[in-house]
């Protein structure tokens, strides 16, 4: 146990109130992943573009070429 009044608890004091302080003020660093895209989000994203792709082709264009003349 230290004393209270030497330089080891003066400076572990003195980090604890730094970081109480800036606790607030920093951004929480999420450390879950590896920084890529799963596979099965990689393949609901390309469902996704295959809809948007089959949609433009058979309903969207169509109803621009009935809108447009």
């Amino acid at each position: 146990m230290t004393d209270t009044n030497s330089p080891e608890s003066a400076a572990t004091a003195g980090e604890e109130r730094a970081l109480a302080e800036q606790s607030d003020q920093v951004p929480y660093r999420y450390d879950y992943g590896h920084g890529r895209l799963p596979f099965f989000m990689k393949l609901v994203w390309l469902g996704f573009l295959a809809f948007i792709a089959y949609y433009c082709t058979v309903y969207l264009l169509e109803a621009l070429a009935v809108e447009l003349g």
